[in-house]
């Protein structure tokens, strides 16, 4: 069984900080939080219907439903306010999704995760270096509050963590997004054990999910990401 380790969200790849900050939007009308993911269920479905030869979802539900999950999957990381979601950001990430599934584009798979993709629309609230110990193994809006992008939310000892730079091979994490792009958070356990960053595994090497290749798509091994592979399963990927 393929598994893909795309539109993840809150679970998925880092890029180094773009330059961009929070002057994004421009006179596109902004996005609010509680309307994020219609916004996202848009792409999805377009997508789908777009670029997949055979699509299962429903064209009358689709939408709605991307739109349900998603929301009770990330609504209460967009509403913390320690992750200072940016409506105006939201508006430029809605229409750079749009431009991709327009173009039935294999990149979408990246932006989607990427920490300067779509997910840049939490801009964090909590300075470099800056204490941002979450509540609990479990709490997510903590690794998403550091407002510098290139940095992320890491345990630094006597129980507190703070926003430090992206992790490299064989630093703790709890999530993707704490490690540099090539690497991956390997062996986290939640109320058990810290993960290490890892380098992403190469095609043809052993997988168990697609957050582990390189190419996002894992069926044994790791193999490439394909046009179909990608906007087929997109309805299902949240």
């Amino acid at each position: 069984m393929r598994r893909l380790g795309i539109l993840l969200l809150l679970a998925g790849c880092s890029f180094i900080n773009d330059p961009e900050d929070h002057r994004e939007g421009g006179d596109l009308p902004p996005v609010a939080a509680e309307d994020f993911c219609g916004e996202v269920a848009v792409v999805v479905c377009d997508g789908h219907f777009r670029c997949c030869s055979a699509p299962t979802a429903d064209p009358d539900t689709c939408e709605a439903d991307v739109a349900r999950r998603c929301t009770s999957r990330i609504s209460e990381v967009l509403l913390d306010p320690r992750t200072g979601y940016s409506p105006s950001v939201a508006a430029v990430v809605a229409e750079e999704g749009a431009a991709y599934a327009a173009d039935c584009d294999t990149e979408l798979a990246q932006w989607t995760t990427a920490r300067t993709g779509l997910l840049r629309v939490l801009r964090g609230t909590v300075d470099p270096g800056g204490e941002c110990t979450p509540d609990g193994w479990l709490d997510v809006a903590a690794a998403y509050s550091c407002n510098d992008l290139a940095q992320s939310c890491a345990s630094g000892g006597g129980g507190r963590s703070y926003c430090v730079d992206l992790g490299g091979p064989g630093d703790t994490c709890r999530q993707n997004d704490s490690c540099l792009s090539a690497l991956y958070c390997e062996g986290f356990t939640p109320f058990v054990s810290e993960g290490t960053c890892q380098p992403r595994l190469a095609l043809g090497d052993e997988c168990d999910d697609g957050r582990e290749c390189a190419s996002t798509v894992c069926d044994e091994v790791c193999v490439p990401l394909g046009v179909e592979e990608l906007y087929c399963a997109l309805p299902d990927a949240l």
